[in-house]
């Protein structure tokens, strides 16, 4: 919870100070027609294997047409016909884009380290010595548009993941303003759906503490409209309208269809890695159905991080420490397989996550088509720490891109991909990230 304080420090106590916060007022409203759109991203660190492109990239069929492609054997699970963590995964092929020749830029002369990979990979901008987001991430331009409704502007999460640097966090609000994740899956439940098991007398004293703050943020903004560019003036009386609709909905109800994907006495942990992940994911898709946020980020541990994978089929023996073996002779098959298979291992995470929404019903579809899953990675090619052709894989309608294709570029920039995003989410921008990097949106998308 925000206390009055800590608002206004991000204002910064001064106009200064409010100019920064103003291009984050901007929001859509609850009453807005048909379901809410929502964006997932998918982060998996490490690129692919060190033989990329060939194990990941899609076959192109003979008709040269973009629907015309057959799976590759790292996206194979796309095809569905197996159960991941009980759910049946359905061919998903006619809700995936699959990319290739799209680069990330906004590094300038530093065009490989993990740290400047992550830094730039949703900002398409970095700090000037090179580590941390230069700008805000598309996520959160996103989540300015269309989460100013819910409970949760955002969500970031990580699996066995860290916080606090360049290296470890993806979400920015602004430049070198990385926002921390959440590793626990029980921290992260509590503080999703500890609403929903309290007590009548604690949630009403809740109420009354935010009613509080409320008022005193009110007044704080009211004063500050004062000393502001008339220009600015109507974003802090949009910020004005968006307190009032927050104190309207400290007096909702829970949502009638809102359950939380656990019990709560239930014992989780997240001490192994592929299930802390399914723990994680589960929790997505309930706060999605919820409606309590629509933006969230997922980091699969960090782009360092030594996890062996022992428990995946065939490579319990492994000795390899998952970053090392990204960097290990391409030509030797013992770590390319590794790094395959754990590859086709966030596939299928990434499927079971579509499947659920895919299996929620909303309005006049699904969930899956009003949500945008966006795959994302660091680098491409691993062993050379490679920024050229990176691996973007969209899934579902949120954006409105036309799905069920294998798209092909050249050299495109990956800002002119999330300036394409933007625009399906609504948003009025032509370009997006390190002006120097700009590039008109990708119109094939749509």
């Amino acid at each position: 919870m925000m206390h009055r304080r800590g608002f206004l420090g991000r204002l910064g106590g001064s106009v200064a100070g409010a100019a920064g916060l103003l291009p984050l007022l901007e929001g859509q409203s609850r009453g807005a027609t048909g379901p809410p759109k929502r964006l997932v991203v998918f982060y998996t660190p490490h690129g692919m294997t060190g033989r990329y492109p060939d194990p990941f990239a899609p076959i192109p069929g003979p008709s040269g047409r973009s629907d015309d492609f057959g799976w590759s054997p790292i996206l194979a699970p796309l095809a569905g016909g197996y159960a991941e963590h009980g759910l049946s995964i359905d061919d998903l092929r006619d809700q995936v884009i699959v990319t290739q020749g799209i680069d990330m830029v906004g590094a300038g002369d530093d065009s490989g380290s993990h740290g400047t990979g992550t830094s730039i990979m949703l900002t398409a901008a970095v700090q000037p010595q090179g580590f941390g987001g230069g700008g805000i991430s598309i996520d959160q331009r996103i989540a300015g548009h269309v989460g100013a409704d819910t409970r949760f502007r955002s969500l970031q999460l990580a699996v066995q993941g860290r916080t606090g640097d360049a290296w470890h966090d993806i979400a920015y609000r602004g430049p070198g303003q990385a926002l921390p994740n959440e590793s626990d899956p029980a921290a992260a439940f509590d503080r999703l759906f500890g609403f929903l098991f309290e007590d009548a007398r604690v949630r009403a004293a809740r109420r009354a503490r935010k009613l509080s703050i409320l008022d005193g943020v009110r007044d704080d903004l009211a004063r500050l409209r004062t000393r502001v560019a008339s220009a600015d003036r109507f974003k802090l009386d949009a910020h004005l309208e968006a307190l009032r609709a927050l104190e309207r909905r400290l007096d909702e109800a829970p949502p009638s269809a809102c359950q939380a994907p656990w019990d709560p006495s239930a014992a989780v942990s997240g001490s192994h890695f592929a299930e802390a992940g399914r723990l994680h994911l589960d929790l997505i898709a309930a706060a999605l159905r919820c409606d309590l946020t629509r933006v969230v980020t997922l980091m699969w541990g960090t782009n360092t991080h030594q996890h062996r994978f022992q428990w995946l089929p065939g490579h319990e023996d492994n000795l390899w420490p998952m970053h090392e073996a990204t960097h290990d002779d391409p030509s030797r098959d013992e770590t390319q397989e590794l790094l395959m298979d754990v590859a086709r291992f966030y596939v299928r995470q990434f499927a079971y996550l579509a499947q659920q929404l895919r299996n929620t019903p909303e309005q006049d579809g699904t969930m899956l088509d009003h949500t945008q899953l966006l795959w994302v990675s660091e680098t491409s090619n691993p062993y050379h720490h490679s920024f050229v052709n990176m691996p973007f894989v969209l899934a579902g309608g949120g954006a409105g891109f036309r799905t069920g294709r294998f798209l092909r570029f050249r050299n495109a920039p990956h800002s002119a991909l999330y300036a394409a995003l933007a625009q399906g989410f609504g948003l009025e921008l032509e370009t997006f990230g390190d002006p120097a990097w700009a590039a008109p949106a990708l119109g094939e998308l749509f």
